[in-house]
């Protein structure tokens, strides 16, 4: 064989080499195709909506609680009939409106603070330069403590003070006035529980109406369960003396 036929046989082998550096691309490739593999674009999807519901979650009672502000508070103001329009108006003039204000009688105003229309009954006493601010801390000491210190404020301003009252105080067991809040958040909780534990085992959709129907009535005994075990969780601890 001669040398030129030797060169040319060689040849192929030395074009192959600047092929060499794609290697590691396609191995990304492998990888990335792996990965697609282990996760379904459905499940990544639904991984994704379960991380912003999360998210979300965290977002919304770290926005409401980490520097609360009251709004428009509804309180009751049982004053003399000609001092009564003068009072409204000035607590509801607050800058940034506080407190939503309007004018009624001691009688009413106090079955009003009861059923939980209102947080507070502010009474006005014309002969005194104190009046008198009714309070319901078993409708939450959050709410009860903003309108006490708006009303403090809004009484020095007309040189008056105002003594406070807890009309109608949360249970023994209860004292800040958040165990309802936190028995709803345990019912919620356990709901989404129990729809994640039926999908696992019964798969995430229903083939037939049969199938939906079987998958209500298992939950009818756990919603029953959950709602009792939960209200004697409450009554054992907040409503026992």
């Amino acid at each position: 064989m001669s040398q030129a036929d030797t060169d040319h046989v060689e040849t192929p082998a030395r074009s192959a080499e600047p092929d060499a550096p794609d290697q590691p691309k396609k191995e990304g490739r492998g990888l990335w195709a792996r990965l697609r593999g282990a996760v379904p674009p459905r499940i990544a999807a639904m991984l994704v909506g379960a991380l912003l519901l999360q998210l979300g979650f965290v977002l919304s009672y770290v926005g409401a609680f980490h520097h609360p502000q009251p709004h428009r508070i509804p309180i009751a103001v049982a004053a003399p009939e000609r001092m009564a329009p003068d009072a409204v108006e000035k607590l509801n003039g607050i800058p940034g409106h506080p407190l939503k204000a309007t004018a009624t009688d001691e009688a009413t105003a106090r079955e009003r603070l009861r059923t939980g229309e209102i947080s507070g009954v502010l009474i006005v006493k014309p002969g005194s330069r104190t009046d008198t601010l009714l309070t319901a801390g078993a409708g939450g000491a959050s709410t009860a403590s903003a309108l006490e210190t708006v009303i403090e404020k809004a009484e020095k301003t007309q040189k008056r003070t105002a003594s406070v009252v807890d009309a109608f105080p949360a249970q023994a067991g209860d004292a800040r006035g958040l165990s309802s809040f936190y028995l709803v958040v345990g019912w919620t909780v356990g709901g989404y529980l129990l729809a994640a534990l039926l999908g696992v085992s019964l798969g995430a959709r229903p083939a037939t109406a049969r199938g939906a129907g079987r998958r209500l009535l298992a939950a009818v005994p756990y919603a029953v369960l959950s709602g009792l075990g939960g209200a004697a969780i409450v009554g054992l601890f907040v409503l026992a003396p």
